[in-house]
């Protein structure tokens, strides 16, 4: 008969510290051990035999539960499905542009990993290349998906806010304005222009105010040659190469521009009862393809000087300017909303009349 084994095991102790034990008793030594472990495990004292620091009970132990983040890349894109929804195409085509920069430096990063050092170097690396202005549009679009981000309560502040946040580039030199030489030089070969897209694009460039996308979405019914005026209500963007018909820029930017006589005498011509003044086949709105084209063949027919439509403008309003025009009569001309945009524009031209502007001081003072 097998040798029966006992083992004693203590499995607690009594109020008064004195020891509880059980009796374990088994075949072998081996299964005593084992039986030995189980009632040391069933009393709850197996942590009295295991490294206090690598293990604890479960009573000491707090599961900390992994806190899922946020991606940016993936916030973004519903934040723009959600709240940019209906916007023209050109605006579509401009956010698209904005959500893939910001995403080709934030989209691996998590929103509550963004710090403010990590939105200053973004706009280093980006005022490196870009003027001011970009760099802001940059900076406000992140700012906006951050904001969100905190209403939705992912992040607590906003660290494109961050007050130690700044925009490191430089202002732009703005827009280049023709010479008075140059520009006279236009008008003089604008009548040998046989082309009438040609002849009739450079004309309203040069004798008006308007806009490139102005320009373009101008129609015959809109051109009132009776009463020697323009009515400027629409405008011809492209999102994509196709044209897109939409309202002015702004409220201000709907208008009614005077025609003076040279330009009706050079439109005139080319007058017709309907479509666009600069038209394709059948009076449509033209491509951006054909634009270029038409844009190229004009440079080569006439000397343009290096210049593109948004110069002809700010030389209307350096012109304006060098004429006498009063700010509230220029800001209806040039279609803007408040006077302080006209007098960006104007900044150039009226530092070129300063000089004139002290003589007529001196000769109001002599006067007397």
């Amino acid at each position: 008969m097998a040798k029966e084994h006992r083992l004693r095991v203590q499995i607690g102790t009594t109020e008064d510290g004195l020891p509880i034990t059980k009796q374990v008793s088994a075949k072998s030594e081996l299964e005593l051990a084992d039986k030995a472990v189980e009632a040391i495990i069933q009393s709850g004292r197996i942590y009295d035999f295991l490294p206090r620091e690598n293990v604890l009970p479960p009573e000491m132990t707090k599961v900390t539960p992994e806190v899922k983040k946020t991606s940016f890349r993936e916030y973004t894109r519903r934040w723009r499905s959600t709240y940019k929804q209906g916007k023209a195409a050109n605006t579509e085509v401009f956010l698209d542009s904005k959500q893939n920069i910001l995403l080709r430096w934030f989209g691996e990063m998590n929103i509550e990993d963004i710090r403010p050092d990590d939105v200053q170097a973004f706009l280093n690396e980006r005022a490196s290349k870009y003027k001011r202005a970009t760099v802001k549009a940059d900076w406000a679009m992140l700012k906006e998906i951050l904001s969100s981000a905190v209403n939705d309560d992912i992040i607590a502040k906003n660290p494109a806010k961050d007050r130690r946040v700044h925009n490191p580039a430089e202002e732009g030199s703005g827009t280049k304005a023709l010479t008075r030489e140059q520009i006279t030089a236009i008008q003089k070969a604008i009548p040998t222009l046989e082309d009438a897209n040609e002849r009739c694009l450079i004309a309203l460039l040069v004798y008006t105010s308007m806009r490139r996308e102005e320009v373009l979405g101008l129609r015959w019914e809109h051109v009132d040659f009776e009463a020697k005026k323009l009515t400027i209500c629409e405008a011809v963007v492209y999102p994509v190469n196709a044209p897109v018909s939409k309202a002015t820029k702004t409220k201000s930017s709907r208008r009614e521009f005077p025609m003076g006589k040279a330009l009706c005498d050079l439109l005139r011509p080319f007058r017709r009862e309907r479509g666009y003044v600069i038209s394709g086949e059948d009076g449509r709105a033209i491509s951006s393809v054909e634009y270029n084209r038409l844009w190229k063949l004009l440079s080569s027919h006439i000397e343009l000087y290096g210049m593109i439509a948004i110069n002809f403008r700010t030389t209307f309003a350096t012109m304006a300017v060098a004429s006498g025009v009063d700010i509230r009569t220029a800001q209806s001309l040039m279609g803007h909303s408040t006077p302080e945009m006209t007098l960006k524009v104007y900044t150039k031209g009226e530092e070129s009349r300063l000089p004139a502007a002290v003589k007529q001081l001196e000769e109001f003072l002599q006067d007397e």
